[in-house]
Formats: structure tokens, C-alpha cells, sequence
């Protein structure tokens, strides 16, 4: 949503989710609004009491155990989400692992300060935690949870690049910003999500997924894309994310597969098809 919608339309409609807890007048910086969203959060969505620490990794493995949380099950989780967090990282592991998110912070902060100020604004916990498989034997990279919008999980691997991480980040933090969007513009019909007659091919995962899934995935894979053609230097051995010749491929067919859904009136509403269209028109220019 960064390069779909620029900084200025993101921290737009964030100022307009909050504003009932805004004092205007002590507004000077972004950072100024992190308070308030962390109380708008509080009030409308989370049943986990958060704070507005700029300290995103999560420490402590108490807090960790109870944001894990988050990920419970839903009637669309197909991927059985919520039993693939795995254990609280420790000793060695933890301290190799928080410093390959904090590295890949700071890079970030480097190589694209809007990028960074974003996700330092509508994320407020970082988690990480291993990966169990799921029903479908796979592990994750690690996810979000529209239960506990600004909480992000990472499982990571020692080997990643700083890149892999950067990417990861940005994967994420897009989800985030997507959730916050659909509190001001609706997306779609949750009643027909669930069936899978109605599922799509993703951009991520290439399999069908219900539709806001796809949705989302054809979103993330655009900024992954996006970030790569702008700000990040494309490091030889990615993991994480496909080649990005194979990542616009992906995109096109998922778009495919949304736009010629039998279907796809009664389970998108106007917000959904629009942020699709501006991917695909987008796309045609990197």
C-alpha cells in the first residue's frame, strides 16, 4: 500500500481512523500519532491491551505467548494460521534473530525513511517465533492477524539476507496498512468468503485462497515488487520471495483469476476491484 497509495494517502487515512482521539493541536510529527492509533486500536479491535512503545521487538516470552494469541482460528483461516506460531526464540537463536530484524530496521530506515516511518507508526509489536507445519505440511515466513491489526510475526531463519528480512517487513507491514483501509472502505462480503467455489489463485502461495487473500497477496507481492524496482538492491540468493520476472507473472494470473470469478460482484465490494485495477495498470510501468 506504501507504492500502491504513497505515504501521504496512508497517513491521510489513518488521521481520519483516529481522529476522535486526536488532540490536534500536539500533532507536530507522525510519530505524534502513534498514541492515539494505539487508542483506537484499544477501543475497536483488540481484545490484548496494547501500548505505543517504539521498541517493536517483543522481548518478553509472556508478552509473546499472549499476542500469539491473536492468531486464532477464524472460519476462513485456511491455513490454519493460529497453530503454526511456534516457540518463543531463547538464548543464541533469540539474539541472532532480533538482531537481523533490528539490522534490517535500520536499513530500511536508510534506504527509504516514508518506508520506515510507516511501518514504525502502524506497527506496534513484533513477534518472533519459530513455525510449525500446518494441516498442509508448510512452515511460514510469518504473518499478521486482522485480530491484533499492528502485530507482526516473523519466523526466521539465520541465513536470511538482510533483504530476505527488509522484505519480510514490508510483506507484513502491507497487510497492516490493508486492514486499516477496509476500516474506512469495505472490501468485502465476509458471508461469502468461506465457500470455496468462490476461492481464487494467489500471488504468494499460487494455490486458491479465499478472496481476501488474494486480495492481499496480490497487494504484497506488487510492494515486494515495488520496493525492489525503487529502493532495494536486489541481492543475488533471495529466499523469502521469488525472482520478481516470476513475482509480475504471479500478479497477472492472480488478477486473472480474481477478474474472471463467476462470482467475484457477490464477494468484492467497489474498494477491492480498484486497489486490483491500480496493481494492474501499476504493473505495466515497472
Amino acid at each position: 500500500m506504501y507504492g500502491l497509495n504513497g505515504y501521504a494517502n496512508n497517513i491521510q487515512n489513518l488521521y481520519k481512523l483516529i481522529s476522535p482521539f486526536l488532540d490536534k493541536n500536539s500533532i507536530r510529527t507522525s510519530n505524534d500519532l502513534k498514541e492515539p492509533y494505539i487508542q483506537f486500536l484499544n477501543k475497536y479491535q483488540s481484545k490484548i491491551h496494547l501500548d505505543s512503545s517504539f521498541d517493536l521487538i517483543v522481548r518478553e516470552p509472556n508478552r509473546a505467548l499472549e499476542l500469539a494469541g491473536a492468531f486464532s482460528a477464524s472460519q476462513i483461516n485456511d491455513l490454519s494460521q493460529e497453530s503454526m506460531v511456534g516457540k518463543f526464540y531463547e538464548g543464541a537463536d533469540r539474539k541472532v534473530c532480533e538482531g537481523l530484524v533490528q539490522n534490517a530496521l535500520n536499513h530500511l530506515s536508510e534506504l527509504n525513511p516514508e518506508a520506515r516511518d510507516l511501518l514504525n507508526l502502524v506497527v506496534h509489536s513484533i513477534l518472533i517465533c519459530g513455525s510449525n507445519l500446518n494441516s498442509s505440511g508448510l512452515r511460514a515466513y510469518g504473518g499478521t492477524s486482522s485480530k491484533c491489526i499492528g502485530l507482526m510475526w516473523l519466523s526466521l531463519r539465520k541465513n536470511l539476507s538482510i533483504q530476505d528480512v527488509i522484505e519480510l517487513l514490508i510483506h507484513e507491514m502491507t497487510h497492516t496498512l490493508i486492514f486499516l483501509d477496509e476500516f474506512s472502505h469495505p472490501q468485502f462480503n465476509y458471508s461469502a468468503l468461506f465457500r470455496k467455489e468462490n476461492w481464487a489463485q494467489s500471488s504468494i502461495l499460487m494455490r486458491p485462497r479465499p478472496m481476501d487473500k488474494v486480495v492481499h497477496s496480490i497487494i504484497v507481492a506488487f510492494e515486494v515488487l515495488y520496493a525492489r524496482e525503487n529502493y532495494l538492491k536486489n541481492a543475488d540468493r533471495l529466499q523469502v520471495h521469488p525472482p520478481s520476472e516470476k513475482i509480475k507473472e504471479n500478479i497477472r494470473l492472480s488478477i486473472e483469476s480474481v477478474k474472471s470469478h463467476p462470482n467475484l460482484e457477490k464477494i468484492c465490494k467497489p474498494r477491492a476491484l480498484e486497489l486490483i485495477s491500480k496493481v494492474e495498470s501499476r504493473l505495466n510501468h515497472i
